[in-house]
C-alpha cells in the first residue's frame, strides 16, 4: 500500500484537503504533519516502499523552509500546493522537483485526481 505523507499547517486548509481526499484516504496509508520540524524529523527517518509527499504551503516562508530541506524532499515523489502564482513562488516550488503543482485557490480536485491515478497505477502494478 502506498504511503502518503501530508503536510498542511493551517487547519481550514487541512480540513478542505482531507474532505476532498475522502474517497482516497482508505486506499493509502496517510501520515499527517502540521509543523515543519515534525515533518523534517519524519523525512530524516527511514522512508521505505512507495512513498509520496503532499505539501500544502500557505505562504512563501513555509515554501522556503521546504526548500532548505533540500534532498529530503527532492528525493521523494511529491505534489506541491503553492500559495500563489507569483514568479518567485513558482520558481522556488519548481526547485523541489515536484511531480505535480497546484495552488491554494483550487478546490483540490486536481490534486485528488493525480493521487487517484497514482494509487490506481500502483495497485495495477502490484497485481501483475
Amino acid at each position: 500500500m502506498m504511503k502518503l505523507i501530508v503536510y498542511a499547517s493551517e487547519s481550514n486548509l487541512r480540513r478542505r484537503l482531507l474532505s476532498a481526499m475522502d474517497g482516497l484516504a482508505d486506499q493509502c496509508h496517510m501520515e499527517l504533519f502540521v509543523d515543519v520540524p515534525a515533518l523534517n524529523r519524519r523525512l530524516c527517518g527511514p522512508v521505505k516502499g512507495e512513498v509520496w509527499l503532499l505539501l500544502v504551503t500557505q505562504n512563501l516562508s513555509e515554501l522556503h523552509c521546504f526548500a532548505a530541506m533540500g534532498d529530503l524532499i527532492q528525493n521523494i515523489r511529491s505534489i506541491l500546493v503553492l500559495p500563489d502564482q507569483e514568479r518567485q513562488t513558482v520558481f522556488t516550488g519548481h526547485a523541489l522537483y515536484p511531480r505535480f503543482i497546484s495552488y491554494l485557490d483550487s478546490d483540490f480536485s486536481d490534486v485528488c485526481s493525480v493521487l487517484g491515478t497514482v494509487i490506481h497505477n500502483l495497485t495495477h502494478i502490484d497485481c501483475i
